[in-house]
């Protein structure tokens, strides 16, 4: 990550807005936290983007896969604004009209500059979202999706944003580099980026039943994993470039 002096915000003089981060995904958890991994997530820079349903408060996430997602992009980019949309139930399918609701305001009401979506779909029949995504591209904003973590069990391919054009589509990799198993074999798209994506600690929320050593941090394995550490990195590169 940056150094801290030099990219604080009282320390820093810069010319242009800070980094605008939307995480699409469970919602993120900044009460019932300890540990310095969960801290990270009370900073007033983590936000709602918008309550896109009465069922979804964005600061609740019974899951924990957000809170993970959240702490990935806070520890890799820390000094962007993060907006929360809460996307999804707990053990339910996402609905593409609350998914492209949610990138609807990101990217015309928030003016993100960077979305990461730790998820997908089969298909790209659903024209609202389509038509949301291609305005997305067309905005300049970047997109990180993951692509799947079906490996060669899975015949659905590369998950619909991942695999649309223009989209960066995320693999994961172990520590040394080399890429995951899990990751899906199809390869009608050459252009996919690879993250870290296996037991890669992150926050989680402290009242989740885990096999973790510290309270408040858990160890997750996938592209869902890799996908917010992409779209982090991707985050630092523009913060540099603004300095």
């Amino acid at each position: 990550m940056l150094n801290k002096g030099a990219c604080d915000n009282n320390k820093l003089r810069r010319s242009e807005r800070s980094v605008k981060i939307a995480i699409l995904d469970s919602g993120v958890t900044k009460s019932a936290v300890n540990g310095p991994v969960l801290m990270l997530l009370k900073s007033p820079r983590v936000k709602l983007g918008k309550q896109l349903h009465p069922s979804l408060p964005w600061n609740v996430d019974i899951n924990g896969h957000g809170t993970h997602v959240a702490g990935l992009v806070r520890r890799v980019c820390p000094y962007a604004d993060i907006y929360i949309y809460r996307v999804v139930q707990d053990g339910e399918a996402i609905d593409k009209s609350i998914g492209a609701d949610a990138l609807a305001d990101a990217v015309y009401v928030k003016k993100v500059d960077i979305i990461s979506m730790s998820f997908g779909w089969k298909d790209d029949s659903d024209e609202k979202l389509r038509a949301v995504v291609e305005r997305a591209r067309a905005n300049k904003v970047l997109l990180f999706a993951a692509t799947s973590n079906g490996g060669n069990r899975s015949r659905d391919g590369i998950a619909y944003p991942a695999r649309a054009a223009d989209i960066f589509g995320i693999d994961a990799a172990e520590v040394h580099g080399k890429p995951s198993r899990f990751n899906p074999v199809d390869m009608s798209r050459s252009q996919r980026l690879t993250a870290l994506g296996e037991l890669v600690r992150s926050s989680y929320p402290a009242n989740l039943p885990i096999e973790e050593s510290e309270p408040g941090s858990r160890r997750m394995i996938g592209t869902s994993s890799a996908t917010p550490i992409a779209a982090g990195i991707a985050g630092l590169i523009l913060e540099f470039a603004r300095q």
